[in-house]
């Protein structure tokens, strides 16, 4: 939201946590004596760290964090606790002091723990720069953040594009539909707008009674067609990331919002 934002994620976050000497039998598992021969002994081993994939994985990587954090008070481990996604951090900054700060403290944090915070990347160019001196930084322009992409140069959000309507020989079924409309990513709702229509659509075949396999009628697939072309063109689209004012980060910010019930959709209108 503020003017400028930054991206880091822990490196190998899970394979630094040791597990409790007695509860590593959990982790057992079989392997070759001898890989390059398939008839050779299994022999068993176990783990004596936190394995990538147990379900449990991600919340013992949270609570280890936390309780780092908790015992670290300050505005570095505050920020830290309000704006990490298992082993990423998102987050934003009104002004570059502050970002510096954070750059520096997060990674001396981190580090204390056992953790090495990489990967950085920011619309910052000083930031950016001092990461990749530093070896911790991302060179990419573009970068992924929690399942869409982000300019940093342009500093705008950016959608992976969608092609819903090249393949006519796929024959257009409910089943198709729903899988062409599961198909658009949008946490954020930026694009409902347009991609609400897709769910109305959906709606609508199950009260025309479709069977899941059933073709659709052509007036029906035609209606689908334009849908798909303007959700094309939505994930087209290149929104700023910034939503603050450039002013004083003192300043009292007002937001109108304005809300609209249709029969059908619910919405809201935010001027910035």
């Amino acid at each position: 939201m503020e003017k400028y934002a930054v991206t880091a994620d822990i490196e190998k976050a899970f394979l630094h946590i040791e597990l409790d000497e007695n509860d590593r039998d959990v982790t057992r598992f079989f392997w070759l004596q001898n890989p390059n021969n398939p008839n050779s002994p299994l022999i068993t081993y176990r783990f004596k760290v936190v394995l990538f994939g147990a379900t449990c994985s991600p919340f013992i990587l949270s609570a280890t964090l936390m309780k780092h954090f908790r015992e670290n008070p300050s505005n570095t481990s505050s920020e830290l606790q309000r704006n990490i996604y298992v082993d990423n951090i998102l987050t934003s900054f009104p002004d570059e002091t502050t970002l510096l700060k954070f750059y520096a403290e997060s990674r001396t944090l981190l580090h204390d723990a056992g953790f090495n915070l990489r990967s950085w990347n920011s619309n910052n160019e000083n930031l950016r720069n001092r990461a990749i001196q530093e070896k911790a930084g991302d060179e990419n322009q573009t970068v992924k953040i929690l399942g869409m992409r982000w300019n940093t140069k342009s500093d705008n959000i950016l959608y992976n594009q969608l092609t819903l309507t090249e393949n006519d020989d796929i024959p257009l079924t409910k089943r198709e539909v729903l899988r062409q409309s599961s198909r658009i990513f949008d946490p954020l709702g930026l694009i409902s707008p347009v991609t609400v229509t897709s769910k109305l659509f959906m709606q609508r075949l199950w009260k025309e009674k479709l069977n899941w396999d059933e073709l659709l009628p052509s007036t029906l697939k035609e209606e689908w067609k334009s849908i798909a072309m303007e959700i094309e063109e939505a994930t087209k689209t290149e929104i700023s990331r910034q939503i603050t004012p450039e002013s004083d980060a003192q300043e009292e910010t007002e937001l109108h919002i304005f809300l609209q019930t249709p029969v059908n959709k619910h919405m809201a209108r935010v001027p910035i």
